[in-house]
């Protein structure tokens, strides 16, 4: 007989209006590459609901990146 392995654990999931609201903590904080990735990943969850709609809208009133890379 052999011994039954433990499951993985699962892998914390946040959800696109987390995500979102990330971005905007960091748009607020005048971090726009840190925002910039916070909704681009709530775009990419997979429960799209309005957060969706928020991250694509917050995106659009980021300011561009800097070709420096300052912010």
């Amino acid at each position: 007989m052999t011994e039954a392995r433990p499951p993985h654990p699962a892998e914390p999931v946040l959800t696109s209006l987390v995500l979102a609201l990330l971005g905007d903590v960091a748009s607020c904080e005048r971090n726009g590459d840190e925002a910039r990735h916070w909704y681009r990943r709530a775009l990419a969850a997979p429960d799209g609901d309005r957060a969706h709609d928020r991250a694509r809208a917050a995106l659009g009133t980021l300011p561009p990146r800097r070709p420096d890379g300052g912010r």
